[in-house]
């Protein structure tokens, strides 16, 4: 599944930025400040995006931020920082940015960006957990970053239908909800290998409540099954056959256990 490049992102951001201000002339490069106008010392943090020194553009925002504070150009730096923060894999900051941002400038132009880049942040992080524990001991393992990215997505695509991000942050949500109920997965799956069958079920039970439509289900109800025999309870191993059957058109294992 494709999503918007960081080298996408930054054509958004540089495309919201040029309907907010008016084309910045060329940097000095004295860094006597005080003589440079906001537009200049914009134009300054800017450039150093284009040639990806992250770190000094961040500086030059700061300055911005210092000597014309909450002017345009102010506000269009402090949303550049937050790309700044995440190009330079510094996502805490850039996090924190974005909720600065957000609290700061609630009618700004560029508040959709603040919040699809929120997701973003966290998708990043959410999705390298999910990738980098697959089976083995991962009941311990916290996916709070990955639903909270879910979560910030949901939020975004609510408050800013109508944002060029939207398809985006979709195709992230899809792929979040999809991820997770594998991971919860992976989890039962482990529970049945280590014949803690209750906790199969009842981890199965909750992908099919919480993650429905989703590939994991499945898998679930295939966990639901060997746990059911397992502990000797037919009926309900045959009810859930019977579910998975109806489902899918298909048994569930290319040669069913019998369930006496």
């Amino acid at each position: 599944m494709n999503y918007l490049t960081k080298k996408t992102l930054l054509t958004l951001l540089t495309t919201s930025a040029a309907a907010l201000l008016l084309s910045a002339c060329s940097s000095t490069p004295k860094v006597d400040y005080g003589t440079l106008n906001a537009e200049q010392i914009y134009q300054r943090g800017a450039n150093h995006i284009q040639e990806e020194d992250y770190d000094l553009a961040v500086k030059e925002f700061q300055q911005l931020d210092a000597h014309y504070p909450f002017g345009p150009y102010a506000q269009q730096g402090d949303l550049d920082t937050i790309y700044a923060y995440y190009q330079d894999d510094k996502p805490d900051l850039a996090l924190l940015q974005a909720n600065r941002f957000i609290n700061l400038y609630p009618r700004n132009p560029g508040l959709s960006y603040a919040y699809y880049m929120k997701g973003v942040i966290n998708f990043d992080q959410g999705a390298s957990f999910l990738q980098r524990y697959f089976y083995y001991d991962i009941s311990e393992h916290d996916t709070t970053t990955a639903k909270q990215a879910y979560m910030d997505f949901n939020t975004f695509i609510h408050k800013f239908p109508n944002s060029p991000y939207v398809t985006d942050a979709k195709r992230r949500m899809i792929y979040l909800r999809n991820a997770l109920a594998q991971f919860q997965l992976n989890v039962a799956l482990y529970n049945l290998q280590k014949k803690a069958y209750i906790g199969a079920i009842t981890r199965a039970q909750s992908i099919i409540k919480e993650y429905p439509r989703t590939p994991a289900v499945e898998g679930s109800l295939k966990v639901m099954i060997q746990a059911y025999q397992a502990l000797g309870l037919t009926t309900l191993a045959k009810d859930t056959i019977a579910t998975y059957q109806v489902t899918y058109h298909k048994a569930p294992f290319a040669k069913n256990k019998k369930t006496s």
